[in-house]
């Protein structure tokens, strides 16, 4: 139970260690959080810590449950464990049905690439500039890698929706409960809103070259219509999360007028290569 609180300090330490000055903005990378007003930043990182430690909380009380059995000794076997851990990763049980094995296999990778996509963006985030690293070669590749991975994971989605509710094999319809459908929608929120607030930010930049490599999200920009200079504006983003999280994106309401009704900023003074606007030298 100590870890509740620990990962909770923790957590809010990283957002202490993510407002140090000297942010890097390489030529080829993108800046994080880049427009996006410190109370979000601030809401994003509070509710992290939140619920990770609920999460551990939850996790502790089951362990409770577990230890409420006898002991058994279970030194020397190691290697069996080892396999064990490997065929549960590989989803080797679930594989023998491929119908219901393949979409589960492409939720879970997916997901589990987009989460370590995410885990690497914040450790860049929080190291020193001399050894950031998401920039370049490498930043392309990671992008790809994730946009890919994007795609896995929705088909792998929109693949179990459809057997749920329109194939509809026996098991399922034995088991199927009102909940199912909310969490398969929230998963796929996850995965569309993530999307969404990509390409918002890649279209805000004027579709740089570099960012090719996001193909997803630069598909999506480019279908935004070109941006007037001085001015955000968005016109035709595929997704439905665009009215809820494409604001996210733009300019904070210090060098401009803001509008959370209408996401748009006019930047007095112009914008400068990243689309943030210039300030006064005063």
């Amino acid at each position: 139970m100590a870890l509740v609180p620990l990962t909770v300090i923790g957590t809010l330490g990283f957002w202490w260690l993510g407002t140090l000055p000297d942010e890097a903005h390489p030529e080829v990378g993108r800046p994080i959080f880049g427009n996006i007003p410190a109370p979000i930043v601030a809401l994003f990182y509070v509710t992290v810590a939140v619920f990770l430690g609920l999460t551990i909380y939850l996790f502790a009380q089951r362990a409770r449950n577990w230890e409420r059995g006898a002991w058994e000794d279970r030194s020397g076997q190691l290697k069996k464990r080892v396999n064990r851990l490997r065929e549960a990763l590989a989803m080797k049980t679930l594989l023998q049905d491929p119908a219901a094995g393949i979409p589960h296999a492409a939720l879970y990778y997916g997901f589990l690439v987009l989460f370590l996509g995410t885990v690497t963006l914040e450790i860049d985030h929080l190291l020193p500039n001399n050894l950031k690293f998401l920039e370049g070669g490498f930043y392309q590749g990671y992008s790809f890698v994730l946009d890919l991975f994007a795609i896995v994971y929705l088909v792998g989605l929109v693949w179990l929706g459809i057997r749920r509710y329109g194939i509809k094999p026996w098991r399922l319809r034995s088991k199927t409960k009102p909940e199912d459908a909310w969490i398969l929608f929230v998963l796929a929120a996850i995965g569309v809103t993530g999307l969404a607030v990509e390409a918002a930010r890649i279209a805000e930049l004027g579709r740089p070259a570099f960012e090719q490599w996001s193909f997803l999200d630069t598909a999506s920009a480019i279908s935004s219509g070109e941006r007037p200079r001085g001015r955000t504006r968005f016109c035709g983003l595929p997704t439905l999360s665009v009215s809820c999280h494409s604001w996210l994106s733009y300019p904070t309401p210090s060098c401009g007028t803001w509008s959370l009704r209408r996401p748009t900023c006019t930047c007095r003074l112009g914008s400068d290569r990243l689309g943030r606007c210039a300030r006064s030298p005063t």
